[in-house]
């Protein structure tokens, strides 16, 4: 066990970058394989997508459902920043391994250091066929509702997902659009996570006066 983790420790720490002529990072492998893979994204990119991420549907679809639970708009309030503390929790966590194992992967990556191969192999799976395609759903059926009621003016929360096709078929164009940006690298899809939070930002200044 002692020596597994000696091994793990060590092709961390044998993993090398070097800099490429715009300023991005190249991992140029490690000592069991010559490939490598390059660092495409940039620390704007990073935070659009952790923003993006972070906020989520939730935003746009519950506030209303936790403000007639709670009863008053302060203990409301106080719920959403007690779940803040709680992610603040598990960002600082991620930040603290990003920075110890900077390499490509994330949880799989974790799992694998930490746990072995199995492990790592069997999160990967769970995150395809479980984890990603329930978030994907919410967000893509969130993001419908609301380009649909910007042209039959039902309000996003009335409409019924189950009885309206209409609803059904953008959320599923979304994801499928999406699905072939992402096929393309992830240079592309940040770049339209970037122009989001600008048009977002754009679209929020007149009620920022």
């Amino acid at each position: 066990m002692a020596d597994q983790s000696v091994e793990q420790e060590s092709l961390i720490a044998n993993q090398t970058y070097k800099r490429t002529s715009d300023g991005e990072d190249e991992e140029l492998g490690t000592s069991n394989s010559e490939l490598g893979l390059r660092r495409s994204l940039s620390l704007v990119d990073g935070i659009s997508m952790l923003v993006g991420i972070i906020v989520g549907s939730g935003v746009f679809t519950s506030p209303g459902v936790v403000l007639q639970d709670a009863g008053s708009v302060g203990l409301g309030l106080t719920a959403w920043i007690a779940a803040s503390f709680m992610a603040l929790c598990s960002a600082l966590v991620y930040a603290e391994l990003g920075a110890a194992i900077p390499q490509a992967g994330g949880n799989a990556e974790y799992f694998r250091i930490a746990f072995g191969e199995a492990w790592g192999f069997a999160f990967i799976w769970t995150m395809f066929f479980v984890l990603t395609n329930g978030s994907v759903a919410i967000v893509a059926i969130t993001f419908s509702r609301y380009i649909v009621a910007g042209f039959t003016g039902v309000s996003p929360l009335e409409s019924d997902v189950d009885s309206d096709p209409v609803v059904k078929a953008v959320a599923i164009g979304c994801v499928a659009v999406l699905t072939i940006w992402n096929c393309f690298g992830t240079v592309i899809l940040t770049q339209v996570a970037r122009n989001s939070s600008r048009l977002f930002a754009f679209s929020t200044s007149p009620f920022r006066g």
